[in-house]
C-alpha cells in the first residue's frame, strides 16, 4: 500500500540505519528475506563486508554459497558466531578469507587458528590466508585432511624456519587433502629441499596448482632427510615462477603423469630454450605456456604474486607476425602465451597493452597502413579482450605540428577501429591522455566516437594516464586558469588536493602544498623526496592523515627514512595525532634537519635515561627561525629534559605548552642544567602548573614576551601562586581564554563555553555603578567568554564572540514592584559594543515554586532579559544555544509572543540553533509545561537563513514533525531531533518535499513503514530505533534500506534466538 510513496525512495543507496536493540527476527522478515528480489537486492547494494556479517549471522538465510567468513582484527567479538557456522551448521559451506590485512596484533592469524585447531573444520571448503606468512610448522599443524576434511581451495604463504619441523615433532606423513581442487602456495626466503618437497607432498592430490616464490633458494642441507617418491596423479594444470630444473636433480622422484599444461613465469623463456629436453622429460604430454604478471603500479600491495614477480629481465617479446613489423603497433604483453620458434603466440587475450609508433604516418598518409598479427586478431574480434591498455610512444625528434598530426593518423586508423571491434567485451579501457586528446581534437576521428556513442556498455572503468604526455601544453593551459583551479579546489578534497600537489607540484592548487602522511607514504617515497629535499622552490607542510602511519615505528618510519637528508623546502609540521619520545625529537627535529621550519606541532613523551645513552647532541641543532611551536607533554618528565626541549625552542616568537596529564618531577636525567632565556618570544599560551613546579631548579627570561595565555580552569591556580606569576612574567598581560580542546560543543560543534567559573572565587563581571538600576540581584549573569583577563578579582572581557549567560528567576519571583536591576555583562551586550557571534542563554534551576509563578517568570525572563539581548546582536550572531525552559517562556507569555514575531527574519545571519535538553524547572512540572512543534514556527522564522538545527531531549516539546521544523525553514540542511520517552508523540507525514543533507531522527517506538515517510529522497539518513523493525511492508517496498538495516543489526547482534 506504500509502493506509490517509496517509488523513488527504492533506488537511492544512501541510508544509514541504526537500531538500538535487536532481540529477534519476525517471521515476516524470514519470509521475506527468502524471496528471489529482496536477495538480488540485498547482494546489489550490501559491501561484501556487509554481505559476510548478514550470512555470518543468519546461516540458514545467507545471500551467497558458500559464505564468506572474512578475518580481522575484530574476530574474536564474533568468535560463537564462527564456531556456530564452522562446527555446528552441517549444511553451510564456507570460505575463510582476511579482510584489510587480517588481524595485525599479537599473533596475527595464528591465534584465530589456535583457538579452532582442536576440531575440524567440516564446513570450509576455501582458505585464502596469503597476505599473511606462515611457516611451515604452521602449515603442517594447522592444514591437512585432519582439519580440513572439505577443502577444496587452498592459497597460502609460506615461509621455512630451518631445523623447527623436528624440534616441534610435526607429523607431515598424515594424509593429504583427499578433495583438494585448487591450491596455490607462496613460497619466501631459502629452503630446503626435504621440506619444500613435503609442502608438495601434501598437495599431490590437487587438481591445479600454482607455486610462486620471492627471493626463494633452495639450500643443500636438509632438515628432515627423506626420498621423494610420489606423484601428482590428479594434476591438471600448474602455474610456476620457480624453477622446478635444478642442477641438483632434486625433482627426481616426482611425477606428473596426467598434466596436460604447465604455464611458466615469462623470465623462464631463457631456462626453458635451454632446456626444452629436460622440461618434455619432466612433463611428458603437457604444453608449456609462459604468463606475464601484471605491472605493478596496477596491483594490490596485498597480492604477493603481483607485489615480487616483476618482468625483471632485459628481452624482448616480439608477437607471430605475418605481415611484418611496420603497422607502428607494437604487442608489449598479454595474459598467456606460448613459444613456438621462439616467436610468441597469444593464449590469452582477455589482457592486452599495445603501444603505437607515430613515426611512418607522414611517409605513409598517401598508403595504406600494414598490420600485425595481432592487429588482425583484434580487428576480426578472435579474441575477446576485457581489459585494453593503450599507450604511445616517439622515439624521433620532431617539431610538435608534425607529431601532433602523426598522433591524430594513428588516433584515427589504429585505436578507434580496435574500440570499435572489441565494444561488446571490453570492460576497462587505459589509455594515454595524448590517444584522448587526439580523438577529440580531429574531426573524422570524433565522427567515429560519435558514431559510437552508447554502443560501448560493458566498459565500467575509464583511466586517462598522464604519465607519458608529450604535449602538455593544453593541460598546463587549463590548470593555470584561475576558473579551472576554484573548481578543483571546491570538489576536491583536502587528501585530493594533497595528492595532486604531490603529483603535479609545478602547478599546486595549495601554497604551501599540504603533504599528508598515512600508510601509503612509502608508494610516495620519490614525489616526496623531490618535493622536500630538493631545493625547488615549493614550499610545503607535512601533517598526519586519519591518525597518520599505523604500520611499524608509525611516522618514525618516515623521518627514518629521510634522517641526514634536510627538509630545505618544509615550512611547517603538525604530528600531534602521534606521540613521539624526547630521544626522537632531538634526533629529528632541529635547524640542522629543517632550516626553513616556521611552524612546529609535536607530542612528546619522556624515557627515563635515554638521552645520554642513545649519545643523542641537545645543544646543536635548535631551530633558528621558528615563528609558533605547539608542544604537547605527557605523563612524566624529569625537569632537565623538559626544559632541554624549552632551549630547543628558545628562539620562537609564539609558544604553546599543553600538557596531558604531565608531572614534572625534581630527579634529573640530566646532570647539567641551563637557564632557559627566550629573547624573542611575544606570546605564550601555556598549563601554568608546569612552571610554577620548577620554578626553584630553574629560572627563566622572556625579555620580549607580552602576553601570556591562561585556561579558564587555572583561575584558582593563577589566584593562588598571584606574587610568582607576577615575577615570572614581569612584563606580560595574563589573560584567560576557552581553549577549543576544552569547550563542550556536542553535536552542533560551536557555542559558548559550559565551563564554571572558580568555585572558590566568586568573580563578578566588572560593573560601573550608573549601571545598577535596582537593588535586587542581576537576572542575567555572566558565565564565560572567549577570552578575558582580572583586574583586582574583577573579569573584563577581551573578546565576546562566545558568551554564556545564565538567567535566574529568583530575582523576577522576589522582586515585588522594584525593576529589574541589569549587570554589567547584560549593558556591554545591549549597547551592541561587541558583535556576539555565538551565544549561549540557559535557564539554571529554581526553588519551588506555584505553576502559574514560575510560568510568569520564564516569561518575564524571555521578555526582559534574552530579547533584547538577541534583538541588539541580530546582525552578528551566527550559532545560538538556548534551553527548552526560555523558549517556552517566549511562546507562552503573550508579550514576549509579539516581540518574537516582530523579530520575524530581523536575525538573517544566523545559522545554526540549538534547543537545550537542560532544565531550570521542576521535574514535576515536565507533564504540565509543554508545546508541541507545531508552536516553534514563531520562534523559528526569527531565523530566515539558518541551515542546522538540533532539538536535544526537550521534554516539554511533545509531538513534533519532521514539517514542523522544515517547512518553516527553507535552507535547512542539517535536522538533529531526540525526543526522549514519547514515541508516540513522534509523527510523520505522507510524502514529505524537504531536501535535507542529513537527517537524525529518534524513534522511542517500534520502526515502521510509516517512519519511511520522513526520508527525503537520495540523502544521507539515521534513523535511531528502540525496537527492531516489524512491519513486513518494508521489506518488498524498499529492499536496499532493509540492507542497511540488517548490516548495522549485525553490528550489534551476530546471532539470534
Amino acid at each position: 500500500m506504500y509502493c506509490k510513496q517509496f517509488t523513488s525512495t527504492s533506488t537511492e543507496k544512501y541510508f544509514k540505519v541504526s537500531a538500538a536493540q535487536v532481540q529477534n527476527i519476525s517471521s515476516t522478515w524470514q519470509i521475506a528475506i527468502q524471496t528471489r528480489a529482496v536477495r538480488k537486492r540485498l547482494r546489489k547494494y550490501l559491501s561484501l563486508l556487509e554481505q559476510s556479517h548478514f550470512d555470518l549471522a543468519n546461516p540458514r538465510f545467507a545471500l551467497n554459497n558458500p559464505i564468506t567468513v572474512f578475518i580481522d582484527e575484530s574476530w574474536a567479538d564474533k568468535k560463537l558466531a564462527i564456531e556456530e557456522l564452522l562446527f555446528r551448521s552441517t549444511d553451510s559451506e564456507t570460505e575463510l578469507a582476511l579482510w584489510n590485512r587480517g588481524p595485525t596484533h599479537g599473533e596475527r592469524i595464528k591465534s584465530f587458528l589456535n583457538e579452532f585447531v582442536r576440531t575440524p573444520l567440516v564446513n570450509v571448503v576455501t582458505v585464502n590466508f596469503s597476505p599473511h606468512l606462515l611457516s611451515t610448522v604452521d602449515f603442517f599443524t594447522y592444514f591437512g585432511s585432519h582439519h580440513l576434511p572439505e577443502l577444496r581451495s587452498l592459497n597460502l604463504s609460506l615461509y621455512h624456519a630451518p631445523d623447527l619441523l623436528r624440534t616441534v615433532n610435526v607429523e607431515m606423513e598424515v594424509d593429504c587433502f583427499p578433495s583438494l581442487k585448487e591450491a596455490r602456495i607462496f613460497f619466501a626466503g631459502s629452503y630446503c629441499y626435504s621440506c619444500f618437497c613435503a609442502v608438495l607432498y601434501y598437495l599431490r592430490n590437487t587438481a591445479q596448482l600454482t607455486l610462486l616464490g620471492c627471493a626463494l633458494s633452495m639450500c643443500v642441507t636438509s632438515c628432515c632427510p627423506r626420498e621423494n617418491n610420489f606423484s601428482f596423479l590428479n594434476l591438471r594444470k600448474l602455474r610456476t615462477s620457480i624453477r622446478l630444473l635444478l642442477p641438483e636433480e632434486w625433482h627426481q622422484g616426482i611425477q606428473f603423469p596426467r598434466l596436460e599444461r604447465l604455464v611458466l613465469h615469462c623470465s623462464m623463456v631463457s631456462d626453458y630454450q635451454q632446456n626444452k629436453w629436460k622440461y618434455k622429460s619432466l612433463f611428458p604430454g603437457a604444453q608449456i605456456h609462459f604468463y606475464l604478471p601484471k605491472p605493478y603500479g596496477d596491483t594490490d600491495l596485498n597480492d604477493w604474486e603481483s607485489r615480487y614477480l616483476q618482468n625483471r629481465v632485459d628481452m624482448t617479446l616480439t608477437l607471430a607476425d605475418t605481415d611484418g613489423p611496420s603497422s607502428r603497433v607494437r604487442f608489449v604483453s598479454c595474459s598467456e602465451f606460448y613459444l613456438t620458434d621462439d616467436r610468441i603466440f597469444p593464449l590469452s587475450l582477455k589482457e592486452v597493452h599495445l603501444q603505437f609508433y607515430p613515426e611512418q604516418s607522414i611517409s605513409r598518409r598517401s598508403k595504406a597502413f600494414e598490420s600485425s598479427y595481432i592487429e588482425d586478431m583484434i580487428l576480426r574480434a578472435d579474441g575477446a579482450i576485457s581489459h585494453l591498455r593503450c599507450s604511445s610512444i616517439s622515439v624521433e625528434e620532431r617539431r610538435t605540428t608534425t607529431l601532433f598530426q602523426d598522433f591524430v593518423t594513428v588516433a584515427r586508423l589504429k585505436f578507434l577501429p580496435f574500440l570499435t571491434a572489441q565494444r561488446h567485451t571490453l570492460v576497462s579501457l587505459d589509455l594515454s591522455a595524448d590517444l584522448l586528446h587526439d580523438c577529440l581534437n580531429d574531426q573524422q576521428a570524433l565522427n567515429q566516437i560519435l558514431s559510437l556513442r552508447g554502443q560501448l556498455k560493458s566498459v565500467r572503468e575509464l583511466v586517462a594516464n598522464s604519465a607519458s604526455v608529450l604535449r602538455s601544453r593544453p593541460f598546463i593551459i587549463a590548470i593555470l586558469s584561475w576558473a579551472v583551479r576554484k573548481r578543483l579546489r571546491k570538489h576536491l578534497s583536502r587528501l585530493d588536493q594533497s595528492k595532486f600537489d604531490l603529483a603535479f607540484p609545478a602547478f599546486a592548487l595549495n601554497n604551501p602544498i599540504n603533504v599528508f602522511l598515512d600508510d601509503n607514504w612509502i608508494l610516495e617515497k620519490q614525489r616526496l623526496e623531490r618535493l622536500l629535499v630538493r631545493r625547488n622552490g615549493f614550499v610545503t607542510q607535512l601533517a598526519l592523515w586519519d591518525g597518520g602511519p599505523m604500520c611499524g615505528e608509525g611516522i618514525k618510519g618516515f623521518l627514518d627514512y629521510f634522517h641526514k637528508r634536510p627538509f630545505v623546502n618544509l615550512v611547517a609540521i603538525d604530528f600531534t595525532a602521534q606521540c613521539l619520545s624526547v630521544a626522537d625529537f632531538f634526533i629529528y627535529f632541529g635547524d640542522h634537519q629543517m632550516p626553513q621550519l616556521r611552524r612546529l606541532s609535536l607530542s612528546l613523551y619522556h624515557v627515563p635515561g635515554l638521552l645520554v645513552p642513545a649519545g643523542v647532541d641537545m645543544e646543536a641543532g635548535y631551530f633558528m627561525s621558528l615563528d609558533d611551536a605547539n608542544i604537547r607533554f605527557t605523563e612524566h618528565w624529569c625537569h632537565s629534559c623538559y626544559f632541554a626541549v624549552l632551549h630547543h625552542l628558545r628562539n620562537t616568537s609564539h609558544l604553546a605548552l599543553l600538557d596531558d596529564h604531565l608531572f614534572v618531577e625534581k630527579n634529573s636525567c640530566l646532570l647539567k642544567h641551563s637557564h632557559v632565556s627566550f629573547p624573542n618570544l611575544r606570546q605564550l599560551r601555556l598549563s601554568l602548573k608546569s612552571f610554577l613546579l620548577s620554578e626553584e631548579h630553574m629560572v627563566h627570561h622572556f625579555p620580549a614576551l607580552e602576553i601570556v595565555f591562561l585556561e579558564w580552569f587555572q583561575l584558582d591556580g593563577y589566584l593562588r601562586n598571584l606574587a610568582n606569576c607576577n615575577s615570572l612574567f614581569p612584563t606580560a598581560r595574563v589573560h584567560f581564554s576557552v581553549h577549543k580542546d576544552c569547550r563542550v560543543f556536542g553535536w552542533h560543534r560551536c557555542g559558548a563555553c559550559t565551563l564554571q567559573p572558580s568555585a572558590r572565587n566568586e568573580l563578578a563581571f566588572a560593573s560601573s555603578p550608573d549601571y545598577t538600576t535596582g537593588t535586587a540581584e542581576p537576572v542575567v549573569n555572566f558565565c564565560g567568554c572567549s577570552e578575558l583577563y582580572l583586574s583586582d578579582d574583577r573579569i573584563f572581557p577581551l573578546s565576546l564572540k562566545e558568551v554564556y549567560l545564565q538567567f535566574y528567576l529568583e530575582p523576577i519571583i522576589r522582586r515585588s514592584d522594584l525593576p529589574l536591576r541589569r549587570s554589567a555583562i547584560e549593558e556591554v551586550l545591549l549597547k551592541a559594543d561587541c558583535g556576539v557571534s555565538h551565544l549561549q542563554c540557559l535557564l539554571c534551576s529554581v526553588s519551588d515554586y506555584a505553576l502559574e509563578t514560575l510560568t510568569q517568570g520564564v516569561g518575564t525572563a524571555a521578555r526582559l532579559k534574552f530579547l533584547p539581548l538577541l534583538a541588539a546582536h541580530r546582525y552578528t550572531l551566527t550559532s545560538l544555544e538556548i534551553s527548552a525552559d526560555l523558549v517556552f517562556g517566549c511562546l507562552t507569555d503573550q508579550h514576549a509572543l509579539q516581540r518574537v514575531v516582530s523579530l520575524r527574519g530581523q536575525l538573517p545571519t544566523l545559522r545554526v540553533l540549538v534547543i537545550s535538553s537542560e532544565t531550570g524547572l521542576g521535574i514535576y512540572l515536565l507533564d504540565i509545561i509543554r508545546i508541541s512543534g507545531a508552536e516553534l514556527k514563531p520562534f523559528l522564522e526569527m531565523f530566515p537563513c539558518i541551515t542546522e538545527v538540533e532539538v536535544q531531549r526537550a521534554n516539554h516539546i511533545r509531538r513534533t514533525k519532521l514539517g514542523d521544523i522544515c517547512a518553516v525553514c527553507p535552507r535547512l540542511q542539517i535536522l538533529r531531533c531526540y525526543l526522549c520517552g514519547y514515541g508516540q508523540d513522534c509523527a510523520t507525514e505522507p510524502n514529505p518535499p524537504y531536501r535535507l543533507d542529513t537527517l537524525h531522527w529518534s524513534l522511542d517506538g517500534d520502526f515502521t513503514a510509516d517512519h519511511l515517510n520522513t526520508l527525503p529522497d537520495g540523502r544521507p539518513i539515521e534513523l535511531v530505533s528502540a525496537d527492531s523493525p516489524r512491519d513486513g511492508d518494508l521489506v518488498p517496498l524498499c529492499p536496499q534500506l532493509f540492507s542497511k538495516i540488517w548490516s548495522s543489526i549485525m553490528r550489534v547482534n551476530y546471532f539470534h534466538d
